[in-house]
């Protein structure tokens, strides 16, 4: 999931030039558009927290691996400059809730011995994340089309939130 989770951070990104071309957008545009996603996510983080106390990290991660999906998906379909900040708000959304909802399944679940390995492999995949999307996103955009790009971006985290639904209660 934290792999999902940077992944989704920087996958509009790298089309920039892209949706700046069939948007009809600005760059700046672009750029508050990014902001309405980091914004979100800061506005978020806490009261998503709570939730995350309340209802369980484990159903919150899988809302927020599917909000995210939406976001992508809706995006695929719907493509203005308006349906964009949408999008990311709804991205940002889901963002607010991969960290609190991760940290908290790691520290219910692994032994404290393996604390200090289980927070390197997740900081790890969210690295990975990060790493791959640009590349994937430009890659899938320029063979595919960006409908598609967008369509499997929100298919990776439905892959994640899928097993997590089905898996033993953790």
């Amino acid at each position: 999931a934290h792999l999902v989770s940077h992944f989704n951070q920087l996958a509009f990104i790298p089309l920039f030039p892209l949706l700046h071309e069939q948007l009809g957008a600005s760059f700046i545009q672009l750029g508050i558009a990014l902001t309405v996603f980091n914004g979100v996510s800061i506005i978020a983080q806490t009261p998503v927290g709570f939730l995350v106390d309340h209802f369980g990290s484990r159903k919150l991660l899988i809302v927020a691996l599917l909000l995210g999906a939406a976001a992508f998906i809706g995006f695929c379909f719907l493509s203005t400059y308006v349906s964009l900040l949408f999008a990311m708000a709804v991205l940002g959304l889901a963002n607010s809730g991969y960290h609190p909802a991760d940290y908290d399944l790691l520290h219910g679940v692994v032994e404290e011995s393996r604390v200090g390995r289980a927070f390197s492999y997740h900081t790890f995949s969210g690295y990975v994340g990060s790493g791959i999307a640009p590349l994937l996103m430009l890659w899938l955009a320029t063979t595919f089309g960006r409908s598609i790009a967008f369509l499997i971006a929100g298919a990776i985290g439905i892959a994640v939130a899928v097993p997590l639904a089905f898996a033993a209660q953790l």
